[in-house]
């Protein structure tokens, strides 16, 4: 607890000393960063909503326990933090119903888990990893 709280007086100090600090140090704790797999999607213009940071696609195996797909098209995302709500729903309304796929996304404050019918948002300690 006490670490914690010199880890605020420390950044508080820092931010208030420096703009580029500031905004290096806001974006490290509010973009969500994440991978949304397009092929759980079934509507897949939701990804229009996100910023595409990389696309890796890799073929389906046994251990990725989806018989029905032949590849995995796996988008390395960040949404802002104020969008955070509005993207985790429509994100939750893409979702393909018919199989379990969730969306996991985090960053320093939040770990979110999207279910098609249902998210999950627990808050981190601060300043965890």
């Amino acid at each position: 607890m006490i670490e914690d709280l010199l880890s605020i007086k420390l950044y508080l100090c820092l931010l208030s000393h420096n703009k580029l600090f500031k905004i290096m140090f806001m974006y490290f704790i509010m973009v969500l960063k994440g991978v949304i797999i397009e092929e759980s999607l079934s509507d897949k213009s939701v990804l229009k909503d996100v910023s595409i940071v990389k696309t890796e696609s890799e073929n389906v195996t046994p251990k990725h326990r989806t018989p029905w797909l032949s590849k995995w098209t796996c988008h390395k995302v960040e949404i802002p933090d104020e969008k955070t709500d509005e993207v985790c729903l429509k994100l939750q309304k893409a979702l393909d119903k018919t199989h379990e796929w969730y969306i996991e996304l985090k960053n320093r404050r939040y770990e979110i888990t999207i279910f098609s019918d249902n998210i999950i948002k627990k808050r981190l300690p601060l300043f965890s990893d």
